[in-house]
């Protein structure tokens, strides 16, 4: 990311051993830039939200159930990233 537009995304979400939810840039548009980043699927109701601060991204998602193996989308969560390693983040203060 950079000035609030993304230029590239693939996340892959895992539940635990039951399955995970997918998510590629190419299927998405950016609808939004501020005050958070939001990009809406062409074909469909599902969006991705971004908030970025210096110490973490955070990415969400709403009505995005066909990204997911079925049965798990209750249980998958918003995801924090570290934005220099883009693993995950500590939840420390």
């Amino acid at each position: 990311m950079a000035d609030n537009n993304v230029s590239a995304l693939q996340w892959q979400l895992w539940v635990g051993r039951r399955g995970s939810c997918r998510f590629d840039l190419s299927t998405f548009q950016q609808t939004k830039r501020r005050p958070s980043i939001e990009l809406s699927e062409r074909n469909s109701s599902c969006k991705l939200m971004v908030w970025q601060d210096p110490r973490r991204v955070t990415l969400a998602h709403a009505n995005c159930e066909a990204h997911c193996t079925p049965g798990i989308y209750e249980e998958a969560w918003p995801v924090m990233f570290d934005p220099q390693t883009g693993q995950c983040a500590r939840n420390a203060r």
